[in-house]
């Protein structure tokens, strides 16, 4: 409000004053990466008092040079990112989250480990490729395959696949492919075929070879049946797979007991 003088007429006026008073803190998850991988980097931001921050953005840099922003949603921001050819070596991922209305701005830092995939045994590459139905270059695959990057050991990575696509997906009893990898995924159930799909292809996509199995089952619940499940190569070694059960672990398949001879292929015909 202006007094006025003997000059002046008094006069007020209003306007809104912002305070960025509420401090928060960002949260970088580590990677851990080959050259020419596809990553998602990802930073959570909170208040100090674990609240989600749900607006403004992030900027994403390796080294102190910035290579993209993400907008914070639902306490996330989420930037993807391909490896360029980097030196093999550890990395600083830092995350600077500039604020916005009554949030102050913050940073936080992680790190980036650009490390040497286990090389494949000559003859083992047709394992890791796209086949029909196996849709290991798809946009969906590379992104969920993209979320075990952090593992370090190839055994722990497989097992981590394994698991949560067990964990996401459901049994339905049909013959043949109906599916594939992809359309197993987006609807969260398959048969054994479309099962075995979708867990190649995001092995494969993780640089982790694998094949299909097809034989005459024997199955506790008494039936008796073609199957197929998945095999994958991992440090000298193929463990069998097989997401049509959860009972079924990495390695251990339990709802069947014996199966006739067996047939491998690296592309599934049916």
């Amino acid at each position: 409000m202006y007094g006025g003088n003997s000059q002046y007429l008094s006069s007020q006026s209003t306007g809104k004053l912002t305070l960025k008073n509420t401090p928060t803190k960002v949260q970088v998850s580590p990677i851990t990466a080959d050259r020419g991988d596809k990553v998602t980097i990802q930073a959570t931001v909170t208040t100090q008092n674990g609240v989600k921050v749900t607006s403004g953005k992030v900027a994403f840099k390796i080294n102190g040079k910035t290579i993209g922003y993400g907008t914070v949603a639902n306490g996330v921001a989420k930037l993807s990112y391909t490896i360029p050819n980097w030196t093999y070596k550890t990395y600083t991922i830092t995350a600077v989250y500039g604020g916005y209305n009554q949030y102050k701005s913050s940073e936080g830092t992680s790190t980036l480990k650009v490390v040497k995939k286990s090389d494949i045994p000559s003859g083992f590459e047709a394992y890791l490729k796209a086949t029909k139905n196996c849709e290991v270059t798809n946009s969906k695959i590379k992104n969920l395959a993209a979320k075990f990057n952090s593992y370090t050991s190839t055994l722990t990575k497989a097992k981590a696949i394994f698991n949560q696509l067990n964990k996401i997906t459901s049994y339905s009893g049909y013959y043949n492919t109906r599916y594939g990898a992809v359309g197993t995924l987006n609807r969260g159930y398959g048969n054994c075929v479309d099962m075995a799909h979708l867990l190649n292809a995001v092995a494969r996509a993780s640089g982790i070879p694998a094949r299909y199995c097809h034989a005459t089952c024997y199955f506790r619940s008494g039936l008796v049946t073609g199957h197929v499940w998945s095999e994958l190569y991992v440090d000298g070694k193929w463990y069998k797979c097989d997401l049509t059960s959860n009972s079924n672990s990495f390695g251990s398949i339990v709802n069947w007991n014996s199966c006739g001879s067996i047939t491998r292929y690296i592309s599934l015909p049916f």
